[in-house]
C-alpha cells in the first residue's frame, strides 16, 4: 500500500547562506509512503532534478527538437496540449519511486539490508560530492542545492540512495531466484504467442530534396520521442504554414 501526498513547494529559508549538510533534512513533509519508506519533498526534489539534469545531459543534440529549453522554467513548457513538461518528469519519477517503494518493503519483509560495502559505496558517493565542492572552492550545500535543489541536502542524498540502493539489491535478489525448465518456458511462449510477436510503430513518409541526410536524420532517432520531434521538425521545414493544428493533424495521420 503507497499513501500519496500533496507535493509541497520546496521553498528554502530567507538566509545569505546555503544551509549546510545536517542530520535532518530541510522539507521532511512526506510525498509518498508505504508502511516502514517514505519519500520526502526533499528526496522527490533530488530524484527529480537528477533525472531532468540525466535527460537534458543525454538529449542534449534534440532538446530543440523536443520543444525543451533548459534556460526556462519546465512549469512554463508545453510538453504536450495537457501537461508541461515538469508534469512529464513528476509523473515519471512517481512511477519508478512507487517501484522503489514496493521493492524496499519487500525487501524489509524478507529481513534484506545494506552490507557494509552498500553503506561504504553510498559515503563513497557523498566524499565525491565533497571533493568536487572543494575542488570548486565552494561548500559542499551549496554544490548540492545548485544542482539538486534549495531543500536537498546531505541527508537527503544518504536517504535517496540508501533507498534505490535497497530496491535494486531485492530486485536483483528477485531475478536471481527466479528458476523455469524449458517446457515452462514453451507452456508460456504458446499462452502468449500474440504478445510475444507484436509490435507498435510510427511510420512518417518524409519530404526531402536530400534522401541521404532524411534517412540519417531519422537514423539517429533513439526513443519515440526523439523520432517525434524529427517529424516535427521536418514538417515546419516543408509545409509553409504549418501551425499547431497542422501538427496535431499530421501527428494523428502517422
Amino acid at each position: 500500500a503507497i499513501m500519496l501526498f500533496s507535493l509541497f513547494s520546496c521553498k528554502k529559508e530567507d538566509t545569505d547562506g546555503y544551509k549546510e549538510a545536517d542530520n535532518d533534512e530541510i522539507n521532511p513533509l512526506p510525498v509518498m509512503a508505504t508502511e516502514n519508506y517514505e519519500v520526502t519533498v526533499s528526496m522527490m526534489t533530488y530524484f527529480l532534478n537528477s533525472y531532468y539534469r540525466s535527460y537534458v545531459s543525454n538529449n542534449q543534440l534534440y532538446l530543440g527538437q523536443l520543444g525543451l529549453d533548459p534556460s526556462k522554467p519546465l512549469f512554463e513548457q508545453k510538453y504536450s496540449e495537457e501537461y508541461t513538461w515538469l508534469d512529464y518528469f513528476l509523473f515519471y519519477i512517481s512511477d519508478t519511486l512507487k517501484q522503489q517503494l514496493v521493492l524496499a518493503e519487500a525487501a524489509k519483509e524478507e529481513g534484506f539490508e545494506l552490507s557494509e560495502a552498500d553503506i561504504k559505496n553510498i559515503d563513497n558517493q557523498i566524499s565525491y560530492i565533497d571533493e568536487k565542492a572543494a575542488a570548486s572552492e565552494n561548500t559542499t550545500a551549496y554544490l548540492i542545492q545548485t544542482n539538486y535543489g534549495e531543500c536537498v541536502n546531505e541527508e537527503t542524498i544518504r536517504k535517496c540512495l540508501r533507498l534505490t540502493t535497497l530496491a535494486k539489491n531485492y530486485s536483483n535478489h528477485l531475478v536471481n531466484s527466479y528458476s523455469f525448465t524449458d517446457t515452462e518456458f514453451e507452456d508460456f511462449f504458446k499462452e502468449n504467442t500474440k504478445d510475444i510477436l507484436s509490435f507498435s510503430y510510427i511510420r512518417y513518409q518524409a519530404t526531402t530534396d536530400d534522401e541521404a541526410k532524411t534517412i540519417a536524420d531519422f537514423t539517429s532517432c533513439k526513443t519515440e520521442d526523439e523520432f517525434v520531434a524529427m517529424i516535427k521538425k521536418y514538417a515546419m521545414e516543408t509545409v509553409y504554414d504549418a501551425d499547431d493544428e497542422y501538427i496535431a493533424e499530421l501527428m494523428n495521420e502517422c
